[in-house]
């Protein structure tokens, strides 16, 4: 017997929300290229395997200096924001000691330029 899904919460399950974009608030983000670099404990290289418009490379013995992880595995998810522009927004996942960190890396955008209000406008 085929199983239906019978909606999105039933396909992603418990504890599934929106991404909203760290600059603006905006949930029309887009991804772009993802990376993972596959790294056993401390090795000087990873393995590092890009997936960006349909093209997929991997470099067996690349540096691991854009390595979200200090140690271990890494992902970074590459976005651009519809609302706010195109500046690149990164969110970045390593293991680190048995545990998942997570977290976004971007470049701020004027108020002047992206029309969106930051409390770093502030200071």
């Amino acid at each position: 017997m085929e199983q239906q899904i019978q909606g999105y919460h039933d396909l992603f399950g418990e504890g599934i929300d929106h991404l909203h974009c760290p600059r603006c608030g905006a949930e029309s983000l887009h991804q772009g290229e993802v990376i993972v670099y596959d790294r056993s404990e401390d090795q000087k290289t990873c393995v590092k395997t890009s997936v960006n418009a349909g093209q997929v490379s991997v470099d067996p013995k690349a540096s691991n200096a854009l390595n979200p992880s200090s140690r271990r595995h890494g992902l970074t998810i590459q976005f651009a924001c519809e609302k706010c522009g195109d500046a690149p927004i990164i969110l970045k996942i390593a293991q680190h000691k048995g545990s998942t960190r997570i977290g976004w890396a971007f470049q701020h955008v004027p108020l002047q330029a992206s029309g969106a209000f930051h409390d770093s406008d502030l200071d």
